[in-house]
């Protein structure tokens, strides 16, 4: 039953999707542009409007627009196969079901990387209240400090088709994720007509391969198949020897493909010195010539230095901001060589101007470099002595401005501090580590220069995003971390923003180049680049899905009666603030039960709201407040509770003494719901009573 209503579900959202594409391709050069621009341009006008006024639930909507959706189709039916149409939604479901795959074999929405501060992200806005949203994290201030505006268009979507919340991150993920490779698809077409060629474009985009991945082939070993599942001893085994052996056999492939993935992204200061150690793990030979390590003394830590493009995203499953600012990297792309093409040329001005308050909005550690990239669009312009449209560029940007307005009024007064610095001594990249991650890109540059046809193009987009490679080694953001981490977030956001520009501009201009020798060079480059596409195989294949297609995203927690039990009686329970316990600073279940119900949480993760908000001191004391709750020793904890006005306590994990002594203080006021089984340490609910 449950497959029915996603099927339902995916069919009703497509119809719409399809509705809104034919109905800005009127005015747009092509569907994929068509399709991307018309969905965040749709979230934009809403964005604006509930800074003003909260619209509820958007539930009624759909039934209005899947109608309007279903008469474009049938009044279109005659010319949509000429127009291209159903190939491009070929392309864009393709792309989804791609996505899908990886949502719904690992749906889990849970503790690990950036998942759940993206579920508490979306969920500030599921409500649909009067912007900025009241902040469920951090009860009761306001949700206006972060550049959510994706966090925004995925709670959109949820709530116009009435799905919950962990739903509307995995299919939000999904839509999301899909319109980077049709916006891929379509700008290779510019340069190639082969579909085998743009396929291998999309495919190495996809697979998230870096520099470093064919590399970490030979320095990692494959895990070898354990002797009794060979042919000649088989035979003689129990079928539980072989199930076992089978079962251990698929959890190595799984971890060294998961970690190969980890590895080519975050290699550089996490794993450096790992890969010398040999052993059967590592060649340590072929670690020390690829990769060698040379400390300024003993005690320096090794600089962490990611680079995590678009194609990694998938394997990772967070709904954070760079998948944004791939899409409108992407989108600026198109843009431009519809423009080149001559092709609505003031329209797609226009939008190339509304591209950057977007990206302000969307994601803000990339803005500057946006900005950048049209500065090199500009000097193209100038260079092929075509002036650009500068009424319809500012025009654009202008409007795009006046419609983020209302959000950067508290956006850019809540900000912390982050001052540009330059790199320095041994915070630079390890020259080894910076070629070995970027040699595809550099290489595809290089390759790009010497296609005659489209010489002048390559030569303004080679300077402008090998001077953001240059700019990336010498300033960085500080931002709060500091010591190994002090550059991490600066090139973690910005080279995988420019590796993926790079391949893909550089990557489709290579193979449609007239010169065999320089297609078939961009060839093996993007096939060497791709080998990551056997990590992603395996991964997929092997991984543990013990929790597919469970979109709701919680089956990880909810899989254990007690949990399961507690969430429902908070689903049905009236809205009210939800005290969980903070035993770390970060990467806790504290606030699963509260974000996945649509409550707010007392406080969320202390370090992330260190992050978002700088020092303040009330985090930290809120913290060692909660704690001491938590152990039975915060004395007036009745009257602390009420001041806070905390509807629901959860009690989780602790010993019956803790409970008898919570209990004790606060009994008077709040009710016990228990759902531990017999003979089981507490665990349930207070709920104060009314």
């Amino acid at each position: 039953m449950h497959l029915i209503y996603l099927a339902l579900t995916l069919a009703i959202i497509w119809l719409n999707l399809a509705g809104l594409t034919l109905f800005c391709r009127r005015w747009l050069p092509n569907f994929a542009l068509a399709r991307s621009l018309g969905i965040l341009l749709f979230a934009l006008v809403f964005f604006f409007i509930e800074h003003f006024v909260g619209l509820g639930s958007l539930n009624w909507l759909w039934p209005f627009t899947s109608l309007a959706s279903a008469y474009l189709l049938y009044q279109r039916q005659d010319d949509l196969k000429a127009s291209g149409f159903w190939g491009a939604e070929l392309v864009f479901g393709l792309a989804f079901l791609y996505a899908f795959v990886w949502r719904f074999s690992l749906p889990a929405i849970n503790v690990s990387s950036e998942r759940i501060t993206d579920l508490y992200f979306i969920s500030n806005y599921m409500n649909g209240v009067t912007l900025p949203p009241d902040d469920n994290w951090y009860a009761p201030h306001k949700f206006d400090f972060y550049y959510a505006f994706q966090h925004y268009l995925g709670a959109l979507i949820g709530r116009i088709f009435s799905l919950d919340v962990g739903t509307t991150y995995n299919l939000s993920f999904c839509i999301l994720m899909a319109l980077p490779i049709t916006l891929a698809w379509y700008l290779a077409g510019h340069f190639l007509k082969s579909a085998w060629l743009k396929l291998l474009l999309v495919a190495t985009l996809a697979f998230g391969g870096t520099g470093l991945s064919p590399l970490l082939h030979l320095v990692y070993k494959q895990p070898t198949e354990p002797q009794i599942l060979q042919a000649e001893f088989i035979d003689k085994a129990s079928e539980q020897d072989i199930r076992n052996a089978e079962n251990s056999y698929r959890h190595q492939v799984s971890n060294h493909a998961f970690m190969n993935l980890v590895r080519g992204a975050r290699f550089t200061g996490s794993h450096d010195e790992k890969a010398h150690q040999g052993g059967d793990q590592t060649n340590a030979d072929m670690a020390a010539m690829l990769f060698p390590i040379d400390k300024p003394n003993p005690q320096f830590e090794l600089r962490v230095l990611p680079l995590e493009n678009y194609g990694y995203q998938f394997f990772v499953g967070d709904y954070h901001p760079p998948i944004g600012g791939f899409l409108i990297l992407l989108i600026t792309l198109v843009l431009i060589m519809s423009i080149q093409s001559q092709q609505a040329v003031r329209l797609c001005t226009a939008m190339l101007g509304a591209t950057v308050p977007l990206m302000l909005i969307t994601n803000t550690w990339v803005f500057p470099l946006q900005g950048f990239l049209l500065c090199g669009w500009l000097a193209l312009t100038y260079w092929q002595k075509q002036k650009p449209d500068w009424l319809a560029l500012i025009g654009g940007g202008l409007l795009a401005g006046l419609l983020v307005y209302p959000f950067l009024i508290g956006f850019t007064s809540g900000g912390v501090s982050t001052p540009v610095k330059l790199v320095t001594g041994d915070d630079h990249t390890p020259w080894a580590r910076f070629i070995g991650m970027q040699w595809p890109i550099l290489a595809l540059m290089l390759l790009a220069l010497f296609d005659r046809k489209w010489r002048q193009l390559a030569a303004a987009f080679v300077i402008t995003f090998g001077l953001l490679l240059l700019i990336s080694e010498m300033i960085y953001i500080d931002d709060p971390t500091g010591g190994k981490f002090i550059r991490t977030n600066t090139v973690m956001k910005w080279w995988g923003w420019i590796y993926v520009g790079a391949l893909v501009l550089f990557g489709a201009i290579c193979l449609g180049a007239q010169k065999v020798w320089i297609k078939a060079s961009a060839i093996v480059v993007l096939l060497i680049t791709s080998t990551a596409g056997i990590d992603v195989v395996n991964y997929l294949t092997h991984a543990n899905k013990a929790h597919m297609g469970k979109l709701q995203g919680h089956e990880w927690f909810t899989g254990n009666p007690a949990n399961r039990d507690m969430f429902a009686f908070l689903k049905q329970a009236p809205r009210g603030i939800v005290l969980e316990n903070v035993p770390n600073n970060a990467y806790m279940h504290s606030s699963v039960f509260a974000i996945f119900n649509d409550k707010p949480v007392l406080m969320g993760w202390p370090s992330h709201l260190r992050t978002w908000h700088g020092e303040v001191p009330q985090v930290w004391k809120m913290t060692e407040q909660i704690r001491s709750f938590y152990a039975g020793n915060l004395g007036s904890s009745r009257d602390w509770l009420q001041a806070h006005r905390v509807e629901y306590i959860v009690f989780d994990a602790g010993q019956d003494q803790q409970w008898q002594a919570i209990n004790a203080q606060i009994k008077s006021h709040y009710d016990w719901f228990g759902f531990n089984r017999n003979g089981e340490p507490p665990k349930g609910i207070w709920q104060r009573r009314r």
